[in-house]
């Protein structure tokens, strides 16, 4: 039994310091949405590929970019060995981020979606080693340098739609670089993540909270940060939005969350979107949202 333990706290550590590609399983023309594909380079000159989804008439465009061990398209999750990486908490059903995409598409927005580097078909960064947003950062910064070098886009409102990682990236990013997202109105950041939270919880449904430390110790020797090294908390703080723009109110009912843009701050269109997720039989499930906009 020590050894199993011993060979689950490296794989645990493996898993997060050495995340694995997935596969791209759906595309944006299953969906209805035309698209071009595109390469570009982050701010190290990592190459990123990415769907270039076109609104015709818009002058907005949303970023998008995605959490660990996913792509532009989602996560094929209730498929091995993807579906390892969360079935022990739930996280067993495929995620598909077509619906939003073609939901920010059909409000009137052009999209970007790229891989981050080592995910989807972008290329390798650092060794190909994960860091919670740390490296993943220049992604970011290189995704805004491409929509503002683009002749077709170069003029057009960035707003950026960041989740997870991908938010946490997004969070370093401006922290290293704020002159980069002057003019960008608004984020929507869904889940950046935390790690100790995330291992103290993994270790709890596993049994193993004793050996948190020697995660953290083990996710060390792989990417030379510690769990705390790695949390988007601190880099939130100097984020201001300009003052046109007004604060979001949260409301919540059972299985549903509801973001809605509050009027207080000035006399806009109100914006609101809701998401939900339902599990289904045998503990699978769907992900389903809606965006809406509204004068």
């Amino acid at each position: 039994m020590p050894d199993e333990v011993d060979q689950l706290v490296k794989q645990l550590a493996e898993t997060f310091g050495r995340p694995i590609r997935s596969p791209i399983l759906h595309w944006p023309d299953e969906y209805g949405l035309e698209y071009e594909s595109v390469t570009f380079p982050s701010e190290d000159g990592v190459p990123l590929d990415a769907w270039f989804i076109p609104c015709k008439g818009s002058k907005k465009i949303a970023i998008a970019n995605h959490p660990i061990w996913h792509n532009r398209y989602g996560l094929p999750a209730h498929l091995e060995p993807w579906k390892q990486i969360g079935g022990a908490g739930g996280n067993d059903f495929e995620v598909n981020f077509m619906a939003d995409y073609k939901n920010l598409h059909d409000a009137g927005y052009n999209v970007l979606t790229y891989d981050m580097r080592n995910f989807g078909h972008s290329g390798i960064g650092n060794g190909g080693i994960g860091s919670n947003g740390i490296f993943e950062s220049r992604d970011v910064i290189g995704s805004i340098q491409y929509v503002r070098a683009r002749p077709d886009t170069k003029d057009m409102t960035v707003v950026l739609f960041s989740r997870c990682c991908g938010m946490n990236a997004t969070f370093i990013a401006h922290d290293r670089r704020p002159e980069v997202f002057e003019g960008i109105p608004a984020i929507v950041s869904p889940q950046p993540v935390s790690l100790r939270p995330f291992y103290e919880r993994i270790t709890e449904i596993l049994g193993i909270t004793d050996r948190l430390d020697d995660i953290e110790r083990e996710i060390q020797l792989i990417t030379s940060f510690k769990l705390d090294d790695m949390s988007p908390i601190p880099t939130p703080r100097a984020w201001t939005f300009p003052p046109s723009w007004s604060r979001f109110a949260t409301t919540r009912s059972p299985g549903r969350a509801t973001f809605r843009r509050s009027s207080t701050a000035c006399p806009s269109p109100t914006r609101s979107c809701s998401g939900s997720r339902t599990p289904s039989e045998g503990g699978t499930g769907t992900t389903t949202s809606r965006t809406t906009l509204s004068s």
